[in-house]
């Protein structure tokens, strides 16, 4: 059975045969609330997941204390065990209350990104707008893209996807005038661009390259 007694609202990832047997499952339980909130798979049988959880929450051999938004890497390694091995897990942002994320996995090279929104600011992204690249090897984040708030100037990214070469597309709308701060490696601040836009809500796309 998924679930834990005495938790809150559990997720899970299940996978199922294509005449609707359950193969396997895997589910995230703390004493608050737990959600699966996207999910991917690669060609190599990788499965990723994001997981806004409200309370402390365990994956594999890592606690999450508090709230917040994890990211998963999972794989199956025995084709007849009940669940998949967990291979890394990483917290992208520590709001769990926020607009949770997105994952954008390439299939076939396993490139990895990851957009979230309203990060706490000041601390652990410093805006309310964040675009992730991943190590699909240990999840480390390997550069970020940030778009501070101020004032009454928002973004919200709506969706992520990253091409074979790694170079990552993504959608969303602001409002006001943002300024964007990439990131590299070692989190050093790089020249942005300026969003303006022309009143009301205006639609955006962006592309990054690996880096």
């Amino acid at each position: 059975a998924l679930g834990a007694a005495g938790s809150g609202r559990n997720g899970f990832v299940a996978s199922y045969t294509a005449e609707g047997n359950l193969r396997w499952s895997q589910d995230f339980t703390g004493m608050g609330s737990d959600t699966v909130i996207d999910l991917a798979r690669t060609e190599d049988g990788s499965v990723y997941a994001i997981v806004q959880h409200s309370s402390d929450l365990t994956v594999g051999g890592s606690l999450y204390p508090g709230g917040g938004v994890v990211a998963i890497k999972m794989a199956l390694q025995d084709l007849d065990a009940d669940a998949p091995e967990v291979l890394w897990s990483v917290r992208l942002t520590t709001n769990a209350t926020g607009r949770g994320g997105r994952l954008g996995v390439h299939g076939a090279s396993g490139a990895v990104a990851a957009i979230v929104n309203d990060p706490p600011a000041p601390g652990f992204f410093n805006g309310d707008a964040a675009i992730l690249g991943l190590n699909p090897a240990d999840g480390e984040i390997t550069w970020r893209l940030e778009v501070p708030q101020a004032g009454g100037n928002t973004l919200t990214l709506n969706e992520v996807s990253v091409s074979s070469t790694g170079e990552v597309y993504a959608i969303g709308d602001f409002q006001g005038a943002l300024v964007t701060v990439p990131r590299g490696p070692n989190m050093e601040a790089m020249p942005g661009v300026v969003l303006n836009n022309e009143g009301g809500i205006d639609g955006l796309v962006l592309k990054l390259d690996s880096t």
